[in-house]
């Protein structure tokens, strides 16, 4: 997930390889993911720091922002990415902290 998130830093960029590469990841580790989703719920408090230092969370957010964005192609495989993280309880009150709202771009 850190590759991802290092790959897709800028909002101007052809992102849709680094979109398949994930979207081939999730699909083929999904036990790898469910133990990370575990792990964060061990370890989360809950609280609003949890939510800025998880790559979970952060990936996430930037799914979101791909999802919504006007590259279909990427919006498409964003989604196909949040669909195969599927529902989880992340641990946290808040997805995405109200100082990366405030400073973020259209990546996060």
């Amino acid at each position: 997930m850190q590759n991802f998130l290092d790959h897709t830093a800028l909002p101007n960029e052809d992102h849709s390889e680094t979109l398949n590469d994930l979207l081939e990841a999730l699909t083929l580790k999904r036990k790898e993911l469910s133990v990370l989703l575990a792990d964060l719920n061990d370890s989360s408090n809950g609280l609003e720091e949890d939510a800025e230092k998880s790559l979970i969370h952060k990936s996430l957010c930037r799914l979101f922002s791909m999802a919504t964005g006007l590259d279909c192609t990427s919006s498409n495989v964003a989604a196909q990415c949040l669909g195969q993280i599927g529902p989880c309880n992340l641990s946290t009150l808040v997805l995405m902290p109200q100082k990366f709202i405030q400073t973020k771009g259209t990546h996060g």
